[in-house]
């Protein structure tokens, strides 16, 4: 029911309803994340995702995701940064983000730095396929 609400948009039957559960798990959170970036208040986004039990990839990348769209570097940056373990969809995410909002030379950085043996991120086809972009 959360997600049919955050479908079409309407943000406050979602809230109520999400404040309803007697048992919230990531799924939830996640999507109540992702409804609030769509809408354009990452505000009230980023204060799920602060009050997120346990956080996940998934609601780190969501996040970026919306930083992406207003060009909010310094938050991304920060979610990013406070991320412990970092997968190569999480550097994806970045190197996506850095992409789109003009700064190549951070996203080929942040490239070499997960090849580097103390990070040692494997990158996957999604990987190179954004980073081809600022490489011209």
């Amino acid at each position: 029911m959360v997600s049919g609400y955050l479908r079409t948009g309407d943000m406050e039957k979602a809230l109520r309803l999400f404040q309803e559960m007697p048992e919230r798990n990531q799924t939830s959170w996640n999507a109540m994340i992702s409804g609030y970036v769509e809408c354009g208040k990452l505000d009230l986004a980023r204060s799920f995702y602060n009050s997120m039990p346990q956080r996940n990839t998934i609601s780190c990348i969501t996040m970026i995701g919306g930083y992406s769209k207003c060009g909010d570097i310094v938050s991304a940056c920060e979610l990013f940064d406070e991320m412990g373990k970092k997968d190569h969809l999480l550097y994806n995410a970045m190197i996506a983000f850095y992409t789109k909002n003009n700064r190549p030379k951070e996203a080929l950085l942040l490239f070499d730095e997960m090849l580097q043996p103390s990070v040692n991120v494997q990158p996957d086809k999604m990987t190179l396929a954004t980073v081809i972009s600022p490489c011209s």
